[in-house]
């Protein structure tokens, strides 16, 4: 989050900060961000960035919508994902997502992905 005068801070400045803030607080005692009062706490922040962008461009958005039954059951069998990366990479990922960061460089003007891990094999 870019820090600015908090007199200039909106709703969602507000609410990002206090996400990032008891998100810490959890992961310090040992709680799961993601089965805790976090998920609500992105969902507040979704339903107003929805409500905004709607009020910005005139629109509704419906709530319903149809989902393919082979995407449920390939996310039932757990997350597998394929990078691509221009012509030359493919990255194959099974699960672990929250351990790889994607950037930009500036410099170079590319993007760019992080990947943690504690040993390799």
């Amino acid at each position: 989050m870019n820090f600015k005068p908090l007199e200039e801070w909106d709703n969602l400045d507000i609410l990002e900060y206090m996400e990032n803030h008891q998100k810490q607080i959890w992961k310090a005692n040992g709680i799961d961000p993601d089965n805790s009062p976090y998920a609500r706490m992105a969902a507040a922040k979704n339903k107003i960035l929805r409500e905004h962008y709607q009020k910005e461009r005139d629109i509704e958005i419906d709530d319903t919508f149809t989902t393919a039954s082979t995407a449920i059951k390939r996310r039932a069998t757990g997350t597998m994902t394929t990078i691509k990366l221009d012509k030359n990479f493919d990255i194959n990922i099974h699960g672990g997502e929250q351990y790889i960061v994607r950037g930009y460089d500036e410099d170079r003007g590319m993007y760019y992905y992080q990947l943690f891990f504690k040993e390799e094999k």
